[in-house]
């Protein structure tokens, strides 16, 4: 029987040795730890850290992953990928939000502001400005509506198209 070159693993049948191509899929991978938990945890740390410094240097995936503790060779790849990933995106959304809360400028405080702005404003444009704002806001302004239709007909009784002007 011929030897077996070194690139064909051969499988033994009793006590002969038969050449045969083993299917790789099915040959377990010996020395390699499935994760744990402490690993996925050490990935889930090295990810919220990719999304704050994501959102904190202006959202350059490649700076991030690198401030993430990732290979500065493949950073730009790994930032990509990572900002594809279902959990990323997931902690990105409650990130902005957490931040959006910090800052404490919503809705309500801008009308409480306009508020107490037309209410005590030293000049009389300041508070007409402010009231103008807030009636705005709430809708007390009708839609302004323009007659297109009008001044096409003023147009036609004029001789002229639309786009012409007068010389």
């Amino acid at each position: 029987m011929p030897d077996p070159s070194p690139n064909v693993p051969t499988v033994a049948s009793g006590s002969v040795a038969t050449e045969k191509k083993l299917d790789r899929r099915r040959i377990p991978r010996i020395g390699l730890v499935p994760p744990t938990k402490a690993s996925d945890a050490g990935a889930a740390l090295r990810r919220s850290v990719f999304v704050r410094e994501y959102l904190a240097n202006g959202n350059n995936a490649t700076q991030a992953a690198i401030a993430a503790g990732f290979a500065e060779r493949n950073a730009g790849t790994t930032g990509w990928k990572l900002l594809k990933r279902a959990d990323v995106q997931a902690l990105l959304q409650q990130e902005r939000q957490r931040i959006e809360s910090e800052a404490a400028i919503t809705a309500d405080f801008v009308l409480g502001r306009l508020k107490a702005e037309s209410m005590t404003a030293e000049s009389d444009a300041a508070r007409v400005a402010a009231l103008h704002l807030l009636a705005k806001h709430l809708g007390l302004f009708a839609p302004e509506q323009h007659n297109h239709q009008f001044v096409g007909t003023l147009f036609a009784q004029h001789g002229r198209d639309e786009g012409e002007s007068e010389d």
